[in-house]
């Protein structure tokens, strides 16, 4: 493979080779967005032209960046750039289990091997929650950080659960990719059923671990032979040896844990990853009584040591509730919005705290009144009552009888167990209807002595996982957030472009409350940035910046998305959304939409924004018009005004109230010079939301200027001008920005001009770049600015700035409008460059200097500018409607 040492992929700078494998080439790399160091996978050279193994690549990069657990090595990233395709991870520093194991020259000390494996476990639980199993956990698979953490690498030959089960005949070793006649995975590691090339699923994991449990514990080889064929027929029909006669002593139960995991015959094995960890962190007492050397410096730190007990995590579905493949049940009569909160099992081994499991189940039922449009009650059943002999009421036939006894779509359940004098509670919330966990929460500890604070600290977590579920359709992209922080998240979002003072009040009193919540963070970005306050908006990503390894990888994603928009870089915006619709499954269109008409590519934006089904409910959110909006705007780029108009009508019978959709129609039908029907629409809006019928006109006053019917334009310009002068001083006030555009359309540039030069003094003081006249003050109220909309913040300055220099220039004021060209170059802001731009190309473009209008229009979309729906229609630049390099510009690009 070529030297890519001083390369730059993409952002991210190659600075030296640190590893080499099968699958890749590794190497330390510099991410010069964030500033940080990373680790780069690169496909080599020599196999980068085989599909196979370009797909297996990817396979791995989507299979580890659907999880997040600090167990698994986490993916930042996934691109090609030029020939080379590469997977952006984290930087780990240490060393590989292989490398340790052979160092130490023999067995690892017990506390080491308990602390290794209930951390891969934990790990291999996560993994197997979301469906996806590793098929290849050996030593040189397991990293052994020197900050004490444990990270699973090479999730090369991962497959989704649906993906496994498809791939049911399997034989030789040499293919890339699993497939019919094909056998994965490292053969001194191969659970039986791999060697018989039957299909694989979360219980061929813990085969694996059980070989490396054995390996740790001895210093050898569960199945050492001599030929692969030997190894494999040793892992079909022989034990391993004794742990006796490899020299160590193993407590008997450390032994049978080993050897459970190590059955021929799946079905005795442990069922899940998790029950694994508890097993190995239960023995803390117990174990080898073997005087193998240690590792000073090398133990794990007691943080990861508490944390492995019993993670109830995700793949507590496989155990908890049928598989796929299993036998159907009827869950008519489940309540998707009833929630059923089991009693809590102790696992303590102290009778005296049974009264917890109980407790738990009613503080979770009693405080969860109110908090959503959904009812939690606790389980009926007594805490100390079991529903099958020998079967805790965690078990999979009690949680799945609950939720059919109560009727409830969502079961919660969990454990609690004893460390020194601490409680530590585990917990999760699962789909009783799907079969299926949603979500397990991170483990809550508190003292013995106080369990009311770590009860409350479960119903926090629990109750916020439970509210966000029935709040986004993101869920299971997204970290839940705690009950407090959801509930202020929630209260912000009502005042949503309202009231932007109580608006931000409530979202940071969410993000302190939970400082890894993204929605509330992202959130309170758009308070800022739908405001055009772009100074606030880019101090709140900076805020996110040092918090972004915490979030999933949807919401890195996201976060690389509003990144991207503040610095004006639509390409990578584009990128993002692309990257973000791969991860949903095909349900970010409208992300990719918006971006591709951002770039001037309405057709791609239209088969992207098509694939979205119109509003399925009666009472549709505003949210959900603005698809409709984009899509009219990409068929009007493409001149299907037909298909413009159908799209228009069809949005009104969903949102007959948005003013902007009515915009829409009045935009196609004054294309196609129905003027008739253009009143007629006026006349409709009048009814509907008679405030903000002055916009439907300038949209009708400038479409119809723009397709050759001036006269029409002019008497619809007056008639905007007429209806402002009607209405009350109030709403004038209001509506001050829209009487310039008025008059402007209507060739009143005299008026318009003093309407434009009185905005500018209204400013707010901070925002001006031009001076006050002497004595001369801002009139407009903060309280104004509080309310919301985009007149406020650097656009709507930058806005007020073009409107004065272009009329300024239109009257023949020269000095004037030069004079504010130059003040829109120097304007410092952290807003995009591009809007400041296209204003200077406007004012350029009524001075008659088209040549330097192009220029900067063509600067203005390299910075960021993307409007380019509204170019041919805005009277600014009416002297280069009819220029071929401007039409060329305008044009459709894809």
């Amino acid at each position: 493979m070529r030297d890519l040492i001083g390369r730059t992929l993409g952002h991210y700078r190659i600075v030296d080779k640190i590893g080499e494998g099968g699958m890749g080439v590794v190497h330390r790399a510099r991410d010069e967005r964030l500033d940080r160091d990373v680790a780069i996978k690169v496909l080599p050279e020599e196999v980068a032209a085989d599909s196979d193994r370009l797909r297996r690549f990817e396979r791995e990069a989507k299979a580890v960046a659907a999880l997040s657990h600090p167990n698994i090595l986490e993916i930042f990233d996934f691109d090609t750039d030029g020939d080379v395709s590469f997977a952006v991870t984290e930087l780990l520093e240490g060393a590989t289990l292989m490398e340790h194991l052979q160092k130490s020259h023999g067995p690892l000390p017990w506390r080491q091997v308990q602390e290794i494996g209930a951390a891969v476990a934990n790990g291999l639980g996560a993994a197997h929650g979301k469906g996806v199993v590793h098929r290849d956990i050996k030593p040189s698979n397991i990293f052994l950080c020197s900050d004490g953490r444990v990270k699973i690498l090479d999730f090369g030959l991962a497959a989704t659960h649906e993906a496994v089960e498809s791939e049911a005949e399997t034989g030789s070793l040499q293919a890339p990719l699993t497939c019919k006649g094909t056998v994965m995975g490292t053969v001194g590691y191969m659970s039986p059923e791999q060697v018989r090339g039957e299909p694989a699923d979360h219980r061929t994991d813990i085969f694996a671990l059980g070989c490396v449990l054995y390996e740790m514990l001895t210093g050898q080889r569960a199945f050492r032979r001599d030929t692969k064929a030997e190894i494999m027929t040793a892992i079909l029909r022989e034990e391993p040896r004794p742990f006796d006669e490899c020299g160590v002593q193993v407590a008997p139960e450390v032994a049978k844990t080993v050897h459970r995991c190590l059955e021929k015959n799946r079905q005795r094995r442990f069922q899940s990853a998790a029950d694994l960890a508890f097993a190995l962190e239960e023995y803390s007492q117990s174990g080898p009584v073997s005087e193998a050397p240690t590792s000073p410096g090398f133990f794990l730190r007691q943080w990861l040591m508490v944390g492995a007990i019993v993670v109830v995590v995700g793949a507590l579905a496989v155990v908890f509730w049928p598989t796929r493949n299993g036998a159907t049940r009827d869950t008519s009569n489940l309540d998707p919005k009833k929630v059923v909160v089991a009693v809590f099992e102790n696992r303590t081994g102290d009778p005296s705290l049974d009264a917890l499991g109980a407790l738990v189940s009613e503080a979770l039922a009693e405080g969860a009144s109110g908090i959503g449009d959904f009812s939690v009650v606790p389980s009926p059943v007594s805490f100390g009552q079991r529903t099958v002999e020998g079967e805790a009421t965690l078990g999979s036939r009690a949680l799945r009888g609950l939720a059919e006894e109560t009727g409830a779509g969502l079961v919660v359940s969990g454990a609690y167990y004893l460390l020194a004098d601490d409680l530590r509670f585990q917990a999760q919330v699962a789909d009783a209807a799907a079969g299926e966990v949603l979500y397990s929460a991170p483990a809550v500890t508190g003292t013995r002595d106080s369990p009311g604070d770590v009860i409350e600290r479960v119903r926090q977590r629990i109750l916020g996982a439970v509210a966000w579920s029935y709040h986004t359709s993101k869920f299971r992209l997204t970290t839940p957030p705690l009950l407090a922080a959801f509930l202020e998240y929630r209260r912000g979002c009502e005042f949503y472009m309202q009231n932007l003072e109580a608006e931000v009040f409530h979202l940071r009193e969410s993000v302190e409350l939970d400082p890894d919540f993204f929605s509330a963070w992202q959130q309170l970005h758009y308070s800022y940035s739908n405001r055009r306050l772009c100074d606030e908006a880019t101090q709140i990503v900076g805020e996110m910046e040092p918090r972004v390894t915490r979030f999933t990888p949807y919401e890195r994603l996201k976060f690389q998305s509003m990144q991207a928009q503040l610095n004006g870089r639509i390409a990578d915006v584009l990128q993002a959304s692309r990257k973000i619709d791969a991860l949903t499954g095909g349900r970010n269109k409208f992300g990719v939409g918006v971006g591709e008409l951002s770039l001037n590519h309405p057709r791609a934006a239209v088969a992207a924004l098509i694939e979205i089904p119109p509003p399925a409910d009666e009472s549709p959110s505003y949210e959900s018009s603005w698809h409709f909006w984009w899509l009219t705007r990409a068929h009007h780029m493409l001149g299907d005004y037909e298909e413009e108009l159908k799209v228009a009508e069809q949005s009104l019978s969903h949102f007959p109230s948005i003013i902007t959709l009515h915009g829409r129609k009045v935009a196609a039908l004054a294309a196609m010079g129905r003027l008739e029907e253009v009143d007629h629409v006026i006349e409709d809006t009048l009814l509907v939301q008679k405030s903000q019928v002055m916009n439907v006109m300038l949209d009708a006053a400038g479409e119809l200027r723009a397709h050759g019917y001036r006269e029409a334009a002019l008497l619809m310009a007056e008639r905007a001008v007429g209806w402002f002068n009607a209405q009350p001083s109030g709403t004038q006030n209001q509506l001050r920005p829209e009487l310039a555009d008025a008059l402007t359309h209507a060739e009143k540039w005299s008026e318009a001009k003093g309407v434009a030069d009185d905005l500018l003094l209204e400013l707010p003081r901070e925002g001006l770049v031009m001076p006050l006249g002497e004595g001369e003050e801002p009139v407009r109220e903060e309280g104004e600015r509080s309310s919301g909309g985009f007149w406020w913040g650097d656009s709507g300055i930058v806005t007020s700035l073009g409107r004065a220099g272009v009329l300024a220039a239109r009257l023949g004021e020269r000095v004037e409008a030069q004079r504010i060209a130059d003040r829109l170059r120097d304007f410092e802001s952290s807003c995009p460059a591009g809007n400041r731009t296209y204003q200077r190309a406007c004012i350029a473009c009524q001075l008659g200097d088209l040549e330097e209008a192009i220029r900067l229009l063509k600067k203005a979309i390299s910075e960021g500018y993307s409007g380019f729906w509204g170019m041919h229609a805005d009277i600014m630049l009416e002297p280069l409607w009819n220029d071929p390099e401007f039409q060329e510009l305008i044009r459709p690009k894809g």
